[in-house]
C-alpha cells in the first residue's frame, strides 16, 4: 500500500485520547536500544504468554497531529503524527466512559506536567504521583528487572489515564482481571497484581495490546505492519 493511504488511514482512525503502541524495529548497531526492546519483550511474554501480544516496545498518548505524548529518551516530549510514518503501530481506544473535553483537559494536564522530564523511572514517577495523582510516591527497591528501567514510557500513558479515571471517579485501569487469566497472572507476578488492580509504576506497553485478560479497557482499532493495514476495526470511526 502506498505510504500516502497507509498515513490516511492512520489519520482517518485517530481520535483524542488513543493509545498507540510501538512495535519497535531498528538498525543493528544500535545495539544499546536492541538490548531495551529485548528485555522489554522477554518479559511481557513471560507475563502475558506467546499466544498473547508481547511484541511492543513504546507507548504513546494522542491529543491532536501535533501532540502525541511520548516518554522517551532523553526527555519526555510531544511528537507529531508524521513522526508515526513507516513505523509498525496499533492503534488502541478506551472503551469505558467516553472521554469528553474536559477529560482530555484532564489527561493533557497531567501530560504537560511530565513534559521535558528526563527518561527517569524514579523522576517521572515521583512527578507523576506527587503532583499529578496527589499521593505520596517513594522510591522502592526491587530486584534486579531487566525490564523495569525501560517501560516508562507506558507509566506516563497510564498516569494521564489514571488522572482522568480518578477524576471522573471511574474503576482505574485493569482493576478487574478476567477470571480465565487470574490464576496465571496472580502465579507469575503476584506482587503487580492485587485487589487493588495493577499498580500503574509497573505498566508495561503490552499491558493495553492484552486488557482481554482484564476487563476489555482497550479496543484495537488499527494495526499498521511493513507499511501494511493488517487489521481495521469493522465499527469504522
Amino acid at each position: 500500500m502506498e505510504d500516502r493511504l497507509v498515513f490516511l488511514e492512520i489519520l482517518r482512525y485517530l481520535r483524542p485520547g488513543d493509545t498507540i503502541n510501538i512495535d519497535g524495529k531498528t538498525e543493528w548497531w544500535k545495539f544499546w536500544v536492541k538490548i531495551a526492546h529485548w528485555g522489554i519483550r522477554f518479559f511481557q511474554k513471560k507475563l502475558f504468554g506467546s499466544l498473547n501480544n508481547w511484541r511492543d516496545t513504546h507507548t504513546m498518548l494522542y491529543f491532536d497531529n501535533d501532540h502525541i505524548f511520548s516518554v522517551e529518551p532523553p526527555k519526555t516530549k510531544y511528537c507529531k503524527v508524521k513522526d508515526l510514518a513507516g513505523l509498525d503501530i496499533s492503534i488502541y481506544r478506551y472503551t469505558g466512559k467516553k472521554i469528553s473535553k474536559k477529560g482530555l483537559e484532564v489527561m493533557k494536564d497531567a501530560a504537560d506536567k511530565m513534559i521535558g522530564t528526563k527518561y527517569d523511572r524514579g523522576q517521572l514517577l515521583s512527578i507523576a504521583f506527587n503532583q499529578i495523582l496527589g499521593y505520596p510516591y517513594k522510591e522502592k527497591n526491587y530486584m534486579f528487572d531487566f525490564g523495569s528501567k525501560y517501560k516508562v514510557c507506558s507509566v506516563g500513558n497510564g498516569v494521564c489515564y489514571r488522572a482522568f479515571t480518578k477524576a471522573f471517579k471511574l474503576p482505574k485501569l485493569f482493576s478487574k482481571i478476567n477470571p480465565v487469566f487470574a490464576d496465571d497472572l496472580h502465579k507469575k507476578y503476584h506482587d503487580k497484581v492485587s485487589k487493588r488492580g495493577w499498580d500503574v509504576e509497573n505498566y508495561y506497553p503490552a499491558l493495553f495490546a492484552n486488557s482481554h485478560m482484564f476487563d476489555d479497557e482497550f479496543i484495537l482499532m488499527l494495526r499498521i505492519k511493513d507499511n501494511q493495514v493488517v487489521y481495521r476495526n469493522k465499527y469504522t470511526p
